[in-house]
């Protein structure tokens, strides 16, 4: 985001900008002045008050600006000035004659006069305007350097004269000590109480500020103007010219806050963050409670990814201006990136609050909702959102993802379908369509509307590999394993790692959602050993081919992990169990083939067909009561593995117990997950319907074990 520009004083008024996110600023420097001149300047700046002169100093950051300028003339010029306004005034003239003669001279005989060629934000159109030089060439100046004329005759006439710094704004003051007029060089000199200027400014006289409504000396109010020459070379994306200015201007003027924060705010534009924390805490000192400064120095921790202070600074300002809406933004972002996503809905609450007509504000609330699991209340903050504003695509968008998430497919569709009819070349709406086809099961539609979004969506590489990915996915679940492999590897092309991982998590997350499929675990070989990674391809491969044994897969993987095919008849094949000792209840199976199926007892066990299976070893027993109820225990149920009833062999009395007498009888009443998990959790894993039935009725086909 970037600074709140506190600006330099008068005219030159840079509207208070708040914009989310840290800019990447290139600036180009001007040629190079001499460095006689800015020598000289710098010997200035540590000037005493006595010995400063406010004509040479000006001519000479006039020089600074533009090196070609005659500075004979512009002395000439101040020196009329001066000898007319002397010639006017008499020994005995009082304060109110004296400013009468000044407005007289300054004005009228000699026309100078605020200009009016500003752009939108007050800032003269002619920069040279802001200079000296520029205002004694054209009669047109802003409210600094129209003062500083004043100044510049009080200086040499002797005359009790000071500068008046307000937010944004400069004025002269005569100041005799008994006698005191402020004189408004933008409106010819007029004379205004000082309460016009704290209805304007929102500032008071009477209290004790820091800078602010006191009277500057010369040496403070060039201190005052330096600022302002440093923010328009900041304009002119000359940042190294403008700390040149602004330093000296926070040295003279240490209670300056406009001259710390606009030091600070180049300071984080050109990443030099630790200077840029350091000026703004000194601009709180000067006024603790400013909480544009807190913002920005909140902003600066942000970009320094220091968010404890950052989050400590958002909050000062909230509790000091409870409206600023800039400020709970920030939060919100922080709070999501931390995943305390209480913390940001309670600021989006506030948000919704003062700015309701923003919808932005509910979509982010849908979405905290919907990553707390408030699904329903997802739903019900984002329907009346998408009923009023029917051409928000986001705020469909993430309607669409809550029903989704809550499990409600079928209206998710509907709400994506709506984005393309809207928009037909919206690519995420064509994506997420497709993988809610696929939780569906429904694994043509899922490659038919990504195929379509391919062809019609207006695409981006970072999509595109997504596409891939999921192409890849949806073709293999379609049995055409050839095409899943083509997808794939364009996904794969850029050597992502980040894309290998998203493959290997949908290949994952697949098998469980659809464990009949159990190719995920071939696909998640093939991706490790097409990216190199062999070694960590070998147990998917292996656990693969416990799973299928036959098929064009089977035999691809055998070739990946240097096997031969069980057709090659080698007698020794994987039958290296044999030669080790079984363990403790748990029964060594040969390799070799065995008739599975029947033909006798529907079309789900038809056709009766002879299949291979490698040398395996499975349970002597079926999982005990009494096995199953320390498993439970051990995993607190968390996920629901036991269905406990009055039918099953467990009773919980705050620990799972086998009934009475039911110890070492099967369990039941379990969950597929809770088989699955239990596996896991024994550091074996099921044995496929193919194995399963093999130890229960041997190589032969018989019915039972003991025969038919």
């Amino acid at each position: 985001m970037k600074k709140l520009l506190l600006n330099i004083i008068g005219l030159f008024l840079l509207s208070i900008l708040y914009e989310i996110g840290w800019a990447n600023l290139i600036f180009a420097e001007r040629t190079p002045v001499s460095k006689p001149i800015e020598f000289r300047l710098n010997q200035l700046f540590e000037k005493n008050l006595e010995s400063i002169n406010l004509i040479e100093t000006l001519i000479l950051i006039s020089k600074d600006w533009d090196p070609s300028i005659d500075e004979k003339l512009l002395t000439n010029e101040i020196n009329q000035l001066i000898t007319l306004v002397k010639n006017k005034l008499k020994p005995d003239s009082s304060p109110q004659e004296t400013v009468d003669v000044l407005k007289q001279v300054i004005h009228h005989e000699k026309g100078y006069r605020y200009t009016d060629q500003v752009d939108e934000r007050g800032i003269p159109l002619n920069e040279d305007e802001l200079f000296l030089h520029g205002m004694l060439k054209s009669k047109f100046g802003y409210c600094m350097n129209l003062s500083l004329l004043y100044l510049i005759i009080g200086d040499q006439l002797d005359l009790p004269l000071y500068g008046v710094a307000l937010p944004n704004h400069f004025f002269v003051r005569y100041d005799s000590g008994k006698n005191r007029i402020n004189i408004e060089s933008t409106e010819l000199g007029a004379s205004y109480p000082d309460s016009f200027y704290e209805n304007r400014f929102g500032v008071k006289f009477r209290e004790k500020t820091p800078f602010f409504t006191q009277s500057l000396n010369k040496k403070q109010s060039l201190g005052a103007y330096f600022s302002n020459v440093g923010m328009v070379y900041h304009k002119n994306s000359r940042p190294q010219k403008a700390i040149f200015y602004l330093k000296p201007s926070t040295k003279i003027n240490p209670l300056s806050i406009e001259a710390h924060n606009n030091l600070a705010n180049i300071y984080s534009e050109t990443k030099q963050h630790k200077l840029a924390i350091s000026q703004y805490k000194k601009a709180l000192k000067a006024d603790a409670n400013n909480f544009p400064t807190l913002f920005n120095l909140a902003q600066t921790y942000t970009g320094l990814s220091n968010t404890e202070l950052a989050i400590e600074s958002f909050l000062q300002v909230i509790q000091l201006e409870p409206s600023f809406t800039q400020a709970h933004r920030q939060l919100v972002q922080i709070f999501l990136k931390k995943e305390k996503y209480i913390a940001a809905l309670l600021h989006l609450k506030q948000l919704v609050k003062l700015d309701p007509k923003d919808i932005n504000n509910y979509i982010f609330m849908g979405k905290i909702y919907s990553k707390l699991g408030s699904f329903k209340m997802a739903v019900e903050t984002l329907s009346p959102i998408v009923l009023r504003n029917i051409t928000n695509i986001q705020a469909r968008e993430t309607l669409a993802e809550a029903f989704y998430r809550m499990g409600d497919l079928d209206r998710s569709i509907a709400e994506y379908r709506r984005i393309l009819e809207r928009n037909s070349k919206y690519l995420p709406a064509y994506i997420q369509l497709g993988w809610v086809y696929y939780r569906k099961g429904e694994f043509e539609m899922a490659s038919a509307w990504t195929k379509r979004g391919l062809k019609l969506g207006t695409h981006s590489s970072q999509l595109d590999s997504l596409i891939n990915m999921n192409l890849g996915l949806y073709a293999w679940l379609n049995n055409d394993y050839a095409a899943a492999k083509s997808w794939y590897r364009k996904a794969l092309e850029e050597g992502s790692e980040l894309i290998l991982k998203g493959i290997l998590k949908d290949l994952k997350n697949t098998s469980l959602l659809f464990p009949d499929h159990v190719e995920a675990a071939f696909f998640s070989g093939w991706a490790l050993i097409e990216s190199g990674k062999k070694e960590m391809a070998l147990p998917h491969l292996t656990h693969f081919l416990t799973l299928a044994t036959e098929g064009e897969l089977s035999n691809e993987a055998r070739l990946m992990l240097g096997q031969k095919s069980p057709i090659e008849g080698d007698a020794n094949f994987n039958d290296d169990l044999s030669t080790k000792q079984s363990p403790k209840d748990m029964v060594l199976v040969p390799s070799g083939f065995f008739i599975m199926g029947s033909n006798d007892y529907g079309e789900d066990e038809a056709p009766e067909h002879k299949t291979y299976l490698d040398s395996y070893l499975i349970d002597r027993y079926e999982v005990s009561a009494n096995d199953f109820a320390k498993f439970l225990n051990d995993v607190n149920n968390v996920n629901g593995y036991y269905l406990d009833n009055k039918y099953g062999t467990l009773f919980y009395d705050g620990n799972y117990q086998p009934r009475k007498g039911f110890a070492n009888h099967p369990i039941n009443n379990v969950k597929w997950k809770g088989a699955y998990e239990y596996c896991r959790w024994k550091e074996k894993r099921l044995p496929t319907e193919a194995e399963w039935e093999k130890a229960a009725r041997g190589k032969d086909g018989r019915k039972y074990p003991w025969g038919n």
